[in-house]
């Protein structure tokens, strides 16, 4: 699978390093919460911010949002 091969290397770049999420809710027809993680890359000497993780939200409550983000 695409999706974990892309978490494992994330997951090795990332290291014991910092990093933070970057949250954006879309609601036009469907509810979609947007995830990109930024990161300092000890591999390329850089910060990197790419893309996470989609996920349907069932509104755009923050409570709802919250909810989501515990499951990844």
């Amino acid at each position: 699978m695409i999706e974990s091969h892309f978490y494992e290397v994330l997951i090795k770049n990332i290291g014991n390093e910092y990093y933070s999420l970057l949250i954006d809710k879309s609601i036009i027809v469907n509810k979609i919460l947007g995830i990109i993680i930024r990161y300092y890359s000890t591999e390329q000497k850089k910060i990197i911010s790419t893309f996470f993780k989609s996920i349907h939200i069932e509104d755009g409550t923050a409570e709802s949002i919250i909810n989501n983000k515990k499951s990844y």
